[in-house]
């Protein structure tokens, strides 16, 4: 079936041209396009230029094969899709409409991200582009390999859908009947029969090593709390002293306030004894203060023996808990990466004979012995470089981590935005968008939706507003 993605403002549709329709089409486009049937995308008929369309709504869901490309269905998903499929096909039924309408097929079946719920899409020429037993080897392609349920699951329902007479229907419901239901657990009996004792077995010794550990763990981390302690300690001493220089300087205040006091009024024989103790008092206390806020102050830079003795101390703890089994700290932390880390090192090479630098002669480099490394994408308009390595691929951009391969979390970027992977016929790189919602841009051309682009080095990715290099 021939379709294209078209873009109204902020709906997306998938269009298909409708062919010369019968007496029982016209009845199913009648139904289709009245929204009566749950399961189904929205549909509705439009003619331009003398020609009739049909316009199904997708809005932001997904195709099957853009969801599942990068991670795979699961089992849980795969009874979602069954049942969902299940409720649709019944709903026809209620409208005498058989499954010959629905298109089965990985790229026109659509998941809403944020529900998980499926829709369907129903087109009355669609019988000869083939049916259920197509979208079942699709789907184990797209189906998680890890997941030991899911996967037998899907076999068996390609095994059936191969044998004569399969019906859909009776597949998808032998599908959801095999579903492991939830075991329950076997209650004790309420009263023990006469006779009978019961006996209790000792269980593993798993709980004392774990019992254990737990103590190895805790011994571990008192040595480290009392590491930190001594940071603590020097932070705890530098607070007092800052707040000890301060009242030291509110005592200041207060003596030069009273000496202004004692110049600019004429004050009594008993105010002017008072004026003197305030001043005495003052004085003292500042300098204590002083003195003692100086002294913590400067201690936090420990004189060169203590500083031997502690870091030897520290050291020699780490080493005994290096010692112990299955327990190792590192302590170091992580330098940042610079920005000379993502460009190519330069390979400096010196002449066979040292006339080229007396002479002040330059060299000239042979460019194809280069190697050429795989191209990145390095985003220029962030605050912090991002990069995205474009050595396994396909990659799929998006930012709804558990469904993309690299997840860029802006709100411009859509939840799965734009796949990148390698072309099989020219080999070179190939970029798709999955039908984002603020589109991806090739050297500022937007691209059209599930249309491939090639891209080479130097070319100018935007995906949403982020802007990327490629290089």
């Amino acid at each position: 079936m021939n379709y294209k993605y078209y873009r109204d403002l902020k709906h997306n549709y998938l269009v298909v041209k409708l062919e010369k329709q019968s007496e029982g089409e016209a009845y199913q486009l009648k139904i289709l396009s009245g929204g009566r049937l749950a399961g189904l995308l929205p549909c509705d008929v439009r003619n331009v230029n003398g020609e009739q369309f049909l316009y199904y709504e997708i809005g932001s869901m997904q195709s099957l094969r853009d969801r599942y490309t990068s991670r795979g269905m699961n089992r849980a998903q795969q009874l979602q899709l069954f049942s969902d499929m299940k409720d649709m096909l019944e709903g026809l039924s209620e409208y005498l409409l058989g499954e010959d309408g629905v298109v089965f097929d990985a790229d026109s079946i659509f998941v809403d991200l944020t529900t998980g719920r499926y829709s369907f899409m129903f087109c009355p020429f669609a019988a000869a582009e083939g049916g259920f037993e197509k979208l079942t080897e699709q789907l184990l392609d797209m189906t998680n390999s890890e997941d030991e349920e899911a996967a037998t699951a899907i076999y068996e329902l390609c095994e059936y859908a191969t044998g004569k007479g399969a019906m859909t229907i009776e597949g998808i419901e032998k599908l959801l009947k095999a579903a492991p239901a939830c075991e329950k657990e076997t209650p004790l009996p309420a009263v023990i029969p006469p006779g009978e004792s019961i006996s209790f077995e000792p269980e593993d010794s798993d709980d004392e090593d774990e019992d254990e550990e737990d103590d190895e763990e805790a011994a571990v981390f008192a040595g480290i709390r009392s590491h930190k302690s001594f940071g603590l300690k020097r932070a705890e001493q530098k607070l007092g002293a800052r707040a000890q220089l301060l009242l030291a300087g509110l005592f200041a205040l207060l003596v030069a306030g009273m000496v202004y006091v004692r110049k600019a009024y004429i004050l009594t024989s008993q105010e002017n004894y008072m004026s003197m103790a305030v001043m005495a008092v003052s004085l003292v206390c500042g300098a204590l203060c002083f003195v003692s806020g100086f002294k913590g102050y400067r201690g936090k830079n420990m004189p060169d023996e203590e500083k031997v003795i502690s870091h030897e101390d520290i050291s020699e703890s780490e080493e005994e808990e290096e010692e112990e089994p299955g327990f190792s700290y590192n302590y170091d932390y992580e330098e940042p990466v610079n920005e000379s880390f993502y460009k190519t090192p330069l390979k400096i090479t010196a002449g066979s004979s040292g006339d080229g630098c007396v002479n002040n002669a330059t060299m000239v480099l042979n460019m194809d012995e280069e190697i050429s490394g795989p191209l990145n994408l390095y985003s220029r308009n962030l605050d912090k470089t991002v990069r995205i390595c474009l050595d396994k691929l396909p990659l799929t951009i998006g930012k709804m981590e558990g469904c993309v391969d690299k997840v860029l979390k802006d709100m411009s970027v859509s939840r799965i935005h734009c796949r990148i992977f390698r072309d099989e016929d020219s080999g070179r790189l190939a970029l798709v968008d999955l039908n984002s919602t603020n589109g991806t841009f090739k050297n500022g051309l937007k691209l059209t939706p599930q249309e491939k682009n090639y891209i080479d080095e130097g070319d100018e990715v935007r995906i949403g507003r982020i802007c990327f290099d490629c290089r």
